[in-house]
């Protein structure tokens, strides 16, 4: 036992040694590194110092740059490599058909996949814009803090701040084409009497800037509005007619073309685009599961809580059917997908219906038309057998107005 502790405590030693030897190399190396920082430090340091000598003249650029900083997050979306080849994609296919239809299958797939990007970007473009109405806000609140509780819309907004300005006399200023009458009256009368102050220049042009970039996201978006529903109408007439473009469009992406719908059952399509739902140790009664795009359509929304899973079943029949016309090229007026959703809505109303109250019949009208009946001598003897006797005739008859006589036993 003696040597194995003594042998333990020269492995102790030894490796305690060992460790100071490392920790020595590392601080030398530190020392080192510490001064190869230091001698590039000082010739960064130089070379900022030349770059700060040079932009004294250049205050006007600075300022710009760092309002243009401010505004990086709004900016970001131009920016972005799925959005400038969305934006190629447009221009291809409008160059192309010229806003007719076209039959080649290769032009098929670039609308599909471009009509799917711009309704996911048209999603992204609602939140940049949402984000640019925060930054006008922010800044614009300084001139005048009270329009933000008088406007709400994000785009009017923009426009009125733009059409503003730095002007204090609001009654100088025509807002009648961008404003309800009532609205402009108010906004004119509080910007009148507002405590606010005029911006400063490089603050008021940072606003210009978000304000016009506000307005170039929501020309982009009527664009692709525009791009959808004439590709929808023209692609799927009759599924546009029964969902919408909108919807119609992403139940299409979603099955991954026209063609593969058509082959997808109803039952299948009811789960196209069911996201799966962390319900966070919640009740489950209320998640819904099994809500897919169909279940976001109109018709189901606007049924009862308690007849829309029937709603979107019946209409994602409805869908399928559709989808097969479509892709048949059977009907390109639109006139079946009308059809079926006059049917899904008729449907829908007689599910609503109170039933019928049930009515008391009253009892038929008693025959007594005497019937032919054989007789005879077996029948007599019957009659004889089940009839009543003399006694229980006198047992059965009552006197009224006598008191009767009880007799106990």
């Amino acid at each position: 036992r003696f040597c194995l502790l003594k042998m333990a405590s020269t492995l102790t030693e030894s490796f305690l040694a060992d460790l100071e030897e490392l920790g020595g190399d590392s601080d030398e190396e530190e020392e080192v590194v510490g001064e190869g920082e230091s001698e590039g430090g000082d010739e960064e340091g130089d070379e900022m110092m030349d770059l700060t000598e040079g932009a004294e003249g250049n205050d006007k650029v600075t300022t710009e740059a760092e309002g243009l900083a401010e505004g990086d997050d709004v900016s970001r979306i131009w920016k972005s490599k799925r959005m400038q080849e969305h934006i190629k994609r447009l221009d291809r296919i409008e160059a192309i058909t010229g806003g007719q239809e076209s039959s080649a299958p290769d032009m098929e797939d670039l609308e599909y996949r471009c009509i799917y990007d711009s309704m996911s970007l048209t999603v992204d473009i609602d939140t940049e814009i949402g984000i640019l109405h925060k930054h006008i806000r922010d800044l614009y609140a300084e001139k005048f803090p009270e329009l933000e509780s008088l406007i709400l819309h994000p785009l009017d907004y923009a426009r009125v701040v733009k059409r503003i300005g730095n002007e204090m006399d609001a009654t100088l200023i025509d807002l009648g084409d961008i404003l309800p009458s009532a609205t402009a009256m108010i906004v004119t009368v509080t910007a009148s009497t507002t405590a606010g102050k005029p911006l400063a220049e490089e603050k008021l042009e940072n606003v210009f800037k978000a304000c016009e970039e506000a307005m170039r996201l929501d020309e982009l978006k009527q664009r692709m509005h525009t791009f959808v529903q004439n590709r929808m109408e023209s692609l799927a007439p009759n599924l546009s007619a029964l969902l919408g473009t909108g919807l119609a469009a992403r139940v299409m992406g979603a099955a991954g073309g026209l063609m593969s719908l058509s082959r997808i059952p109803s039952c299948n399509v009811l789960m196209l685009g069911v996201k799966r739902k962390t319900l966070g140790g919640l009740s489950s009664k209320a998640a819904r599961p099994n809500e897919g795009l169909v279940s976001t359509s109109d018709i189901v929304t606007s049924a009862p809580p308690d007849i829309r899973q029937k709603a979107a079943r019946q209409l994602a029949g409805k869908v399928t059917l559709a989808a097969r016309v479509d892709a048949n090229k059977t009907d390109s007026t639109g006139e079946v997908g009308r059809k079926f959703k006059e049917v899904v809505e008729q449907k829908i109303e007689k599910w609503q219906e109170v039933p019928p109250s049930r009515q008391v019949k009253a009892l038929p009208v008693p025959d007594d038309k005497q019937r032919k009946k054989r007789g005879g001598k077996r029948i007599r003897r019957m009659k004889e057998r089940f009839a009543l006797t003399e006694v229980q005739k006198q047992a059965n008859r009552l006197a009224f107005g006598e008191k009767e006589v009880e007799c106990v036993a």
